[in-house]
């Protein structure tokens, strides 16, 4: 076993006829052999002609090159040709000196192929050749670095190769995987709650030790009091085909968030992906991280990004070649969502396969091991709140609900899976929260059109709707408008609450039941029908405070967050952040300035409602939209729409009212802002004096000689006092030009400067009696 190995036969022939056994051989092998498996070469034979050598030596290991030491005189090269030539071609030949003193002569026959090189050693080892005996070993081949050497000296090829087929390596493995992991997410195949015999187990053993609490839906009572009909507005869109987007959209903590998940709770093959988290990501990284753990998209390998993008410098700096194997965040992003419509597609399949196979088992018995085998499992989706299986609307199932499936898939209503979007385009001022919000309304668009999907977006912010229709504009959107509880509606839950439905039947108790009804009354009235702001009075006042202790407590925290926030000492109008005013941190672009807040404050603190375009024509803003818009996307007024266009602003939650109204009542605040106002206007109105008195200085050019407002050069009387004149009234009606007190300029030009003049004389005006009320706002301010 441990002999050299040779592929020719090589056998001792002692027989004197040496000719005809080798042709014996030759011709059985010729006539019996066949090719193996492992060896497509034909098989020889060669006669051992010396003492065969057979050596189980590790390091002598075969190979082309067979060094032959010659014990004796050297043979020519002719001869040692004739010898070896007949195992094989030969490469090179070539004659050395000896590498150590006293060692004989040797030569080097390199062959083509090592088995040829194998049968050489083994047949002339110890070959007499006259006086020269011939000693063979292999020469081993001695390749130092020699595929380093082959790759850095083939950079332009290896590099694009190996980063290929790490990519192709990437997508063949971890794609599919993936895929796997989205729609086991997406099917809830991993939920012990799905399975009939696991949820026995877990009841019987867990929730036996730790009882298992039913959620409290008391907080949203407000809102399922007012939301009945969106409630079946929204269950109505869900199941019809999937052709358009279904944007709930209204102001934030007005519970949208919680008539989505009303709603949809028992859904079968559901998606959520949190656009209030992704929102607080500081970049593409966190963004894509966060993404790909909410669809389930796994395993993610998040340093491949740092190592692929210094490959890429690396592939660059060498070749001097862009190879674009460091993806940018678009792509990845994009990839991840791929993953997600192949998940819903393998869904949409898979529910398709089943409905057939239901089918066949209609008309064919069952047998009874998977009747047992049913009786234990159950891919039933279970609400986790009651345990028990959801009843959905039936539909008729021959009614086809999208064309994505190449095949008409014909699906009930509750088996079309569903995304769901909440807090879509909370926050849309970093380049990376913008590329998120694009690639996620671009992959819903092609969801809805294909019919794959029903997408269901959950969104505060007012440009939503118009990138959604930008995407599809071929189909109007789905629109559910979720607006404030009405006052009767939060003065019934408040009652509820605190037990105020029934007047006592106790006729002494009526007054404090009466007083009690009546602070309700005007806490609704401030807080109006929002829910976070009713939520938040409900916990105060079961905490301990009184009625009116808990509304003046949350009207002073919310005076001092806007205080804070619009009404800071930055007054530069960059961007600015709205921090505890609202549930989440929302960044907008232009800004604005306190000054101009506190115009809107006042405004809004007088009136329910102020026109627009009155709010434009201010000095303070000059016709400048940015600064509305700016507070609007802060979430401290609201714009509303009429015709397509904006009419009114209002608050943006209702208790901004009273608080506008509070801070407008601190005296010596309003007087200190007043102050800064005004000193706005009268820095405008000084810039506009300086502009028309440049103006009139460059129109004096064009001055006339006759004009009584100047002074003759030759009298050196003012020309009012002048003959000529005078005499100009008495000609006047005979048709020549009169000149008037403002004849100073040609006829045309008098009238541009009476216009400078009067607003000069307007602008001079406004400015003293500005300077004026500064004076009394400062000895308010002084007196406080």
């Amino acid at each position: 076993d441990g002999s050299a190995p040779t592929d020719p036969v090589s056998s001792v022939v002692t027989s004197p006829d040496e000719s005809a056994v080798l042709t014996a051989i030759r011709t059985h092998l010729a006539q019996s052999t066949g090719r193996n498996w492992f060896n497509w070469d034909k098989v020889r034979v060669f006669p051992v002609q010396a003492t065969l050598f057979a050596d189980d030596m590790v390091n002598w290991y075969p190979s082309n090159r067979v060094k032959v030491s010659f014990i004796g005189p050297d043979i020519p090269l002719e001869i040692l040709y004739r010898y070896f030539r007949p195992f094989g071609r030969i490469f090179d030949i070539t004659y050395h000196e000896p590498d150590t003193k006293g060692m004989p002569r040797y030569a080097l026959v390199q062959f083509i192929r090592t088995r040829s090189a194998t049968s050489a050693r083994n047949c002339l080892y110890g070959k007499l050749v006259g006086d020269t005996r011939l000693q063979l070993s292999y020469q081993r081949v001695i390749r130092k670095q020699f595929i380093f050497n082959w790759i850095s000296s083939h950079l332009r090829l290896v590099l694009p190769l190996l980063a290929g087929a790490l990519i192709a390596v990437v997508y063949a493995v971890f794609d599919p995987i993936r895929v796997f992991m989205i729609e086991s997410k997406m099917v809830q195949r991993f939920n012990p709650e799905n399975y009939r015999w696991l949820r026995w187990i877990t009841r019987q053993t867990v929730y036996r030790l730790f009882p298992k609490t039913s959620p409290d839906h008391t907080s949203h009572s407000v809102m399922w009091a007012e939301r009945q009909l969106d409630h079946v507005k929204l269950d109505k869109w869900l199941h019809e085909a999937p052709e358009t987007f279904i944007l709930v959209h209204g102001p934030r903590e007005s519970g949208k968030l919680a008539l989505v998940t009303n709603v949809t709770r028992n859904w079968p093959n559901q998606i959520v992906i949190d656009g209030k988290e992704l929102s607080t990501c500081r970049n593409e990284h966190e963004v894509l991280v966060t993404l790909a753990k909410q669809v389930g998209y796994r395993p993610v390998f998040s340093f491949m990004q740092n190592a692929t993008h210094i490959m890429d410098l690396a592939i660059t700096a060498i070749t001097g070649q862009k190879t674009d194997l460091a993806s940018g965040a678009d792509t990845q992003l994009a990839k991840i969502l791929e993953c997600v419509g192949a998940a819903i597609y393998q869904v949409r399949k898979k529910i398709h396969r089943e409905q057939q196979q239901q089918q066949q088992n209609r008309t064919q018995p069952t047998s009874w091991w998977k009747r047992f085998v049913g009786h234990f499992q159950s891919d039933t989706q279970v609400d986790p709140s009651t345990g028990e299986t959801p009843t959905y609307y039936t539909q008729d199932v021959d009614k086809p609900l999208g064309d994505w499936l190449m095949q008409q898939t014909k699906l009930q209503p509750e088996d079309v899976p569903l995304v769901i979007i909440t807090g879509f385009m909370e926050r849309d001022v970093d380049a990376h929260h913008k590329l998120l919000w694009d690639r996620l309304a671009q992959w819903a668009t092609v969801l809805v059109e294909n019919g794959a999907a029903h997408v269901v977006i959950e969104s505060s912010s007012v440009t939503t709707s118009k990138l959604l229709s930008a995407k599809l504009p071929s189909k109007p959107l789905n629109h559910l408008l979720v607006s404030d509880a009405t006052r009767e509606s939060s003065l019934g839950v408040l009652r509820e609450q605190f037990g105020l439905l029934q007047p006592p039947t106790e006729v002494h108790q009526r007054p404090a039941y009466d007083a009690s009804v009546r602070a309700l009354e005007k806490t609704v009235d401030c807080l109006g029908g929002r829910l976070s702001d009713l939520e938040l009075f409900m916990q105060k006042v079961k905490g301990g405070q009184s009625v009116e202790e808990a509304l003046e407590d949350i009207v002073q925290k919310t005076a001092a967050e806007v205080r804070k926030f619009a009404l800071g000492d930055d007054q530069t109008g960059g961007p600015r952040t709205l921090g505890s005013a609202t549930p989440t941190n929302v960044t907008v672009e232009g800004g604005w300035t306190a000054y101009q807040f506190w115009y809107v404050l006042e405004a809004l603190a007088n009136s329910d409602r102020v026109n627009y375009y009155s709010l434009l024509t201010s000095p303070l803003f000059k016709g400048d939209a940015k600064p509305l818009q700016a507070l609007e996307y802060a979430e401290l007024i609201h714009i509303e729409q009429e015709q397509g266009r904006p009419a009114y602003i209002r608050p943006a939650r209702p208790v901004f009212r009273t608080v506008f109204q509070t801070i407008q009542d601190d005296t010596t605040y309003a007087a200190w802002m007043k102050q800064g106002i005004n000193k706005q206007l009268i820095a405008l109105q000084s810039s506009n004096i300086t502009t028309y008195e440049e103006e009139l200085q460059r129109l004096r050019i064009f001055a006339d000689t006759t004009s009584p407002r100047i002074t003759d050069q030759s009298s050196g009387w003012p020309r009012a006092l002048t003959w000529q004149w005078w005499c100009s009234w008495v000609w006047w009606p005979l048709g020549h030009q009169r000149v008037t007190f403002g004849a100073q300029y040609p006829e045309p030009l008098g009238i541009r400067v009476d216009w400078l003049m009067g607003n000069l004389h307007k602008a001079q005006q406004l400015i003293q009696r500005l300077e004026s009320e500064n004076r009394e706002l400062q000895k308010t301010v002084d007196s406080a």
